[in-house]
């Protein structure tokens, strides 16, 4: 019997995800925080399961599995904001690797010019795969053993900040966490796209919160962690190391044109609204 996947996104009053439109091979729970009506009927017709609630997203996450008592239906779990762009084919690879590494966590890379601070996760064209002690809680894929060791633990976190750091403390070996370089996703910064997230002060303040709970928990200093990468195995398809290095070329050409078009129409937007007003 093939294991059953699954999706979750917090999703909010935005474009309805690319991956979302596509073909896929698993299903898809959203939980949506928006007000917009229109787009509340629009992602019901994508959604296997569908919750309301204004709220941040690892809060929703755990209201989601509770509710529909998910954990013993499913084998696979992936954790997605709503903001990133990503392929479904990509999503079902990593579902697909998750078993055959018999991982318990793990993400593709991130494209060189997105939303990311941790240089750990980004694109290296000649590796296939490493083994670390991190993914980031944009794109998390987890196992079911791996969720449920960290459902206790979810009440501490509401962002998601520093939820994605507890997980190594989680797992008893090197290879039970993994980052696989050979695909990838993009994640647009704030500036080029309209933010809809919860957030702001408050945000803020979450964080601050839950670096504190994760501190007294697991004795771990979020801005003081050690990124480790147990074993790096090298990309051996040369056609693959040369795509991806052009690939990264064209994101960064792709990545400029488009802030400036993003802030014209911004500018216009005020010019207009001042005129008016």
């Amino acid at each position: 019997m093939a294991p059953k996947q699954i999706v979750f996104c917090s999703i909010g009053d935005v474009s309805i995800p690319h991956w979302l439109k596509q073909k896929k091979g698993f299903d898809v729970c959203l939980i949506f925080y928006g007000s917009s009506k229109r787009k509340e009927a629009a992602l019901r017709k994508y959604a296997t399961f569908f919750v309301k609630n204004e709220g941040y997203k690892m809060r929703n996450y755990k209201l989601a599995l509770e509710k529909y008592n998910m954990l013993d239906a499913y084998d696979a779990f992936l954790f997605l904001d709503d903001d990133l762009v990503v392929s479904a084919k990509t999503i079902s690879t990593c579902f697909k690797r998750l078993q055959e590494y018999t991982l318990d966590a793990c993400q593709p890379s991130i494209v060189t010019n997105s939303k990311v601070g941790w240089k750990t996760l980004r694109r290296k064209p000649n590796v296939f795969m490493e083994y670390t002690n991190f993914i980031e809680c944009n794109f998390m894929c987890l196992s079911r053993d791996l969720l449920t060791k960290t459902m206790p633990h979810l009440d501490m976190f509401s962002v998601g900040y520093g939820s994605d750091l507890i997980l190594h403390k989680l797992v008893d070996r090197e290879d039970a966490i993994a980052v696989f370089h050979d695909m990838w996703f993009f994640h647009p910064t704030r500036i080029m796209i309209k933010d809809n997230s919860v957030g702001g002060a408050m945000g803020r303040q979450e964080k601050q919160l839950s670096a504190k709970k994760i501190k007294e928990a697991f004795g771990i200093e979020l801005y003081d962690f050690t990124f480790k990468t147990y074993k790096s195995i090298p990309q051996t398809k040369k056609w693959r190391r040369y795509f991806c290095t052009i690939e990264a070329y064209l994101w960064r050409a792709y990545d400029y044109p488009l802030f400036l078009v993003w802030r014209f129409f911004h500018i216009r937007k005020k010019l207009i609204s001042t005129v008016r007003n």
